[in-house]
């Protein structure tokens, strides 16, 4: 086993907490912190299936209740953030997905009542009628995989919600 391997496997699961606490004590004294540092630390603790726990562990330690406010407002901010970006997923995929597929369906009727009249040959109808199928097809398929995403989204917004009410309980828990 390489150094580098056992340096993983006895890596410290608690790190990311800590480290997110160190951020927030950090930010307490006054050091300008960006989102983009925060943000990684926050995906590694919420993607972290022992992450809840770690964080009420660690939660419980630390004696500065503006850190865990500050932990708190990081949560409640990642958490927006996932909440806004399913919900412009959405938006997006039913304001292109639904149009198509009106316009497809509207297409494949007209061409399917041509056909069953009889004034339009089956040689130029049976391709219009297969595009149409396709284009269907297609825009649900699109419409499915963003909605996916919007799902996921919404998953993690519900995760940071949850570590975000972790933090404010353990801050409150100290408040007079």
């Amino acid at each position: 086993m390489s150094d580098d391997n056992r340096r993983n496997d006895t890596e410290d699961p608690l790190g990311p907490v800590h480290a997110l606490v160190a951020l927030a004590t950090k930010d307490g004294l006054g050091e300008q912190l960006t989102w983009h540092t925060v943000l990684p630390v926050l995906l590694n603790i919420v993607q972290d299936p022992v992450g809840p726990r770690n964080c009420r562990r660690i939660f419980k330690q630390v004696n500065d209740p503006s850190a865990l406010s500050t932990i708190e407002d990081w949560f409640n901010r990642a958490a927006a953030e996932r909440e806004d970006s399913a919900r412009d997923t959405e938006r997006a995929a039913k304001m292109i997905t639904r149009p198509v597929q009106r316009g497809a369906v509207g297409i494949a009727g007209g061409v399917g009542l041509a056909l069953a009249v009889g004034t339009l040959t089956s040689g130029v109808g049976i391709p219009f009628l297969l595009a149409a199928g396709a284009t269907v097809g297609g825009a649900t398929w699109v419409g499915w995989k963003q909605q996916s995403s919007a799902d996921r989204q919404d998953s993690l917004a519900r995760d940071f919600r949850r570590l975000e009410t972790i933090a404010r309980e353990e801050r409150e828990s100290r408040s007079p």
